[in-house]
């Protein structure tokens, strides 16, 4: 079930406007067609102001909403779980695993040199 709390635009001043100390999950996405395109937790002031710094997801994002929670890890796992069952076992768009050499060392992986090249 998505966070139940009103849009706020992601905006610098908006962002500074919270809590240093809130810690919870947050939503971020476009508010017109109230679509999440990623799911968060953590001190959500800085969170969402590390977002801007580093430039993440800026061109999408338009808006944001925010629960404070106690237990961070736990409350976004249960939005996760209903971001999927909502959306046919998809996470957020943004929310996408990039493929990373350490995604790819599972116990079911074959030896990195039976792997063959892609060319």
């Amino acid at each position: 079930m998505p966070i139940k709390a009103d849009w706020i635009e992601f905006k610098v001043e908006n962002i500074r406007t919270l809590p240093a100390d809130l810690v919870g999950v947050y939503e971020c996405g476009c508010k017109r067609g109230d679509k999440v395109l990623y799911i968060g937790k953590g001190v959500i002031r800085e969170r969402l102001l590390d977002h801007i710094e580093k430039k993440r997801f800026l061109d999408v994002l338009t808006h944001f909403r925010k629960r404070r929670t106690e237990n961070p890890e736990y409350a976004e796992s249960r939005l996760m779980d209903s971001h999927r069952k909502a959306h046919d076992g998809k996470p957020p768009m943004l929310n996408k695993q990039k493929p990373t050499v350490k995604n790819h060392l599972r116990a079911d992986a074959p030896p990195i040199d039976r792997v063959k090249p892609l060319i």
